[in-house]
């Protein structure tokens, strides 16, 4: 990823979760595996908590989301779907990089505790 910006509110996340799947399927091990889904699950987790509290259901919106363009997102602050870029709702790469870092982190310290 650039180091620049993604669209927000989660969006990126769930675009990525497209990815897992492919992922899960090259791992060997169990574990791993599960390692694949407790990530794909973080991914999850912001847009259904940014959603629930915009007062709307997160599942339906991810799943609308899933099948949309990679900009294009529930904005929680308008309540439509539209291009978070050209609305505004941004995220930095770094931060939503790190996040992702920490939750594949999480997933191998549960893997091996």
């Amino acid at each position: 990823m650039d180091e620049e910006t993604v669209p927000g509110d989660g969006a990126t996340y769930i675009h990525l979760l497209e990815q897992i799947p492919i992922i899960k399927n090259s791992m060997e091990e169990f574990d791993e595996q599960i390692g694949a889904e407790i990530v794909a699950n973080a991914l999850l987790a912001p847009a259904k908590a940014i959603a629930t509290s915009a007062g709307v259901d997160g599942v339906v919106v991810g799943e609308n989301t899933r099948t949309s363009n990679w900009r294009t997102w529930h904005n929680a602050m308008t309540g439509r779907y539209e291009d978070l870029i050209n609305s505004g709702v941004i995220d930095p790469c770094r931060v939503s990089r790190c996040a992702l870092q920490s939750a594949v982190s999480i997933a191998g310290i549960v893997l091996t505790t």
